[in-house]
């Protein structure tokens, strides 16, 4: 039932067409200009243009458990058989109820370098977790603290010396890279997730190589402990559920403190039972807590979320205009053909059935009010229904046919 495409545009159509190419162009420059830092790091570090420190400082790796056992078991000993000279790891079990805490104990037989403590039970911090770093920092016995959850897969022995060798001097903070585990039989959802998740974390990290850092994520991200004590720790936000991530990095990252490590060595996998809820999580906690982050980065997530409600809607009015367009026109097109108005009802009545099933149709589509006639017949029925009429009738053949002779009568008028 093809009527064929027509690049005869309406005025509003053309308006809407050249409004969305400029915003097209604006958001190509935007996303260039700044999501492609990240990429030009990560080449310069394969090229060996990035300098580092050595030899490697002590570090303590601080790790958040809650309820984690079978994390514990899979991801634990990559971290603790990272290939580093002098590390120590630090699990803090959030008063979990399962077996962490037998599992660490086992496991603290096995490795010398680790060490668990707990957040008392019946603690009433309204955020567990920042007691639990808290208590994590306070234990550590090195001066930089590498931050990671128990769900997270480090992809290489390599991950804690990529992180630490940022550390040259002025640096105080490290922001990685975490991705979402991809399970075997995935959702459609994943991908949308991860492609949200990607674009989230290019966003922070590509403006803190602007100089202009405003937040981290625990699951992969570390700071020299000084800064934890000089800040009074999460003192300032302790009223707030979240924050022990994003709004801790927002108040001690400066222009020249804060560097990133996207290298495929330093980056971390994480690992949930719903990928999709998880996301949905952790995008309404970050959401929440983004009206608290102190950065003129603001107003720039502000028009450029602007710009992409605008570049949405004038899509979706395009579409639309293009449709009754076209739509107006097949009815007008019908009626020159039957020598009647059918839009005013009048005419054959084969003509008449085949819009008004048409436009049922449209409305389905559109999730509008079908005609009274159709309310009890399905989207598939009234398809069927219209490929039936059309195949009896030809009605498309006659448009294409007028619409080729209008189209010829118009070129030689002008010719």
């Amino acid at each position: 039932m093809d009527l064929n495409f027509s690049w005869d545009f309406s005025t509003p159509e053309i308006y809407c067409l050249g409004a969305l190419i400029l915003i097209w162009i604006i958001e190509i420059i935007y996303q260039f200009y700044l999501f492609n830092r990240p990429f030009r790091v990560y080449q310069k570090e394969k090229n060996g243009k990035i300098e580092y420190t050595h030899p490697y400082p002590a570090v303590s790796v601080i790790v958040y458990a809650q309820n984690d056992a079978e994390n514990l078991v899979k991801y634990l000993p990559k971290i603790l058989n990272q290939a580093y000279p002098e590390f120590e790891v630090i699990v803090v079990n959030d008063d979990s109820t399962d077996d962490s805490k037998d599992i660490l104990s086992v496991l603290e037989t096995q490795y010398k370098n680790l060490y668990h403590t707990y957040v008392p039970e019946g603690s009433r911090n309204l955020s567990h977790k920042k007691l639990a770093l808290t208590l994590g920092i306070k234990a550590a016995r090195y001066d930089i603290v590498v931050f990671t959850n128990a769900n997270c897969d480090p992809k290489s022995n390599e991950w804690l010396a990529a992180i630490a060798r940022n550390f040259v001097p002025g640096i105080d903070i490290v922001l990685g890279y975490t991705a979402i585990e991809r399970k075997e039989k995935e959702k459609l959802s994943f991908w949308y997730c991860s492609y949200d998740q990607l674009l989230f974390s290019i966003r922070y990290l590509s403006f803190a190589l602007i100089n202009r850092p405003y937040m981290g994520i625990s699951s992969n991200m570390a700071y020299r402990k000084e800064l934890f004590f000089k800040n009074k720790g999460f003192s300032k936000f302790l009223h707030l559920h979240y924050g022990d991530d994003d709004l801790f990095i927002n108040e001690i990252a400066t222009r020249t403190n804060t560097r990133i490590e996207v290298s495929e060595a330093g980056q971390m996998t994480a690992t949930y039972q719903d990928n999709y809820d998880a996301w949905k999580e952790l995008k309404l906690q970050y959401d929440f807590t983004s009206k608290y982050l102190h950065t003129a980065a603001k107003s720039i997530f502000g028009i450029a979320k602007f710009f992409d409600y605008a570049f949405d809607i004038l899509f979706v009015c395009l579409w639309v205009e293009g449709i009754i367009h076209n739509w107006a026109t097949a009815v007008e097109t019908a009626s020159l053909h039957t020598k009647t108005s059918l839009k005013s009802s009048q005419g054959e009545d084969k003509w008449l059935i085949f819009f008004k099933v048409v436009s049922s149709l449209f409305a389905i589509k559109e999730k509008l009010p079908v005609m009274t006639e159709h309310q009890n017949n399905t989207m598939r029925e009234l398809m069927v229904k219209c490929h039936t009429l059309n195949t009896k009738f030809k009605f498309c053949d006659i448009l294409r046919a007028l619409r080729v002779t209008v189209h010829f009568i118009e070129q030689n008028s002008l010719d």
